[in-house]
């Protein structure tokens, strides 16, 4: 897996490629991706670039999902609480009226079971349908979530040991320079002629 992401960024780079990258794995959704939206029974629940996303998710399900998600450290991991959504889990076939997450949200009330809630940009860039939203800005309840780590712009669990190199500017993901790598490039289309 990890040789197929890394070719799909060698060819991203090399081609300035766009992808359409769709994942249940969130630790190679970080990786890999640079604006991330989060689905439930094929309804956007939120919506914002990456690091916006993974440091303070604003709606319930996003909340859960990356609390579901395993720390790649033992100890921390091993001293988290189970989190589990509760609820009934709809069919996609025949999803439930108003927000289609309200069987399995712990905010939803009465409202929620009525009303489609309308995407909102909370931030810029950054977009949420939920009526909910507001209380967890306000509460403040969101803002450990997704900082697992000490240094959250270091943090990425796909890789061994769970960190990375920071890349300088003018340097690549593989670690040469920008001057290496565009030599690199143009002794490969050298090469081709």
């Amino acid at each position: 897996q990890g040789q197929i992401i890394n070719l799909l960024e060698d060819l991203q780079q090399r081609l300035g490629l766009t992808y359409l990258f769709i994942a249940h794995d969130l630790a190679v959704v970080r990786h890999i991706s640079s604006r991330v939206v989060v689905m439930y029974l094929g309804r956007i629940m939120e919506f914002a670039d990456r690091d916006t996303l993974y440091r303070a998710p604003l709606h319930p399900y996003t909340r859960a999902l990356l609390d579901a998600a395993p720390v790649p450290d033992p100890a921390v991991e091993r001293n988290r609480a189970p989190r589990t959504l509760k609820g009934e889990i709809p069919s996609p076939l025949n999803p439930p009226s108003g927000c289609v997450f309200h069987t399995r949200c712990p905010l939803a009330d009465e409202e929620c079971r009525r009303v489609v809630p309308t995407p909102r940009e909370v931030q810029p860039g950054h977009r949420v349908p939920c009526i909910k939203v507001s209380r967890f800005q306000r509460s403040g309840a969101c803002r450990h979530i997704g900082r697992r780590y000490k240094n959250d712009d270091d943090a990425q669990p796909d890789r061994p040991g769970g960190r990375r190199r920071a890349v300088r500017r003018g340097e690549r993901r593989s670690g040469r320079s920008a001057g290496a790598e565009e030599g690199r490039n143009a002794e490969f289309r050298h090469q081709r002629r």
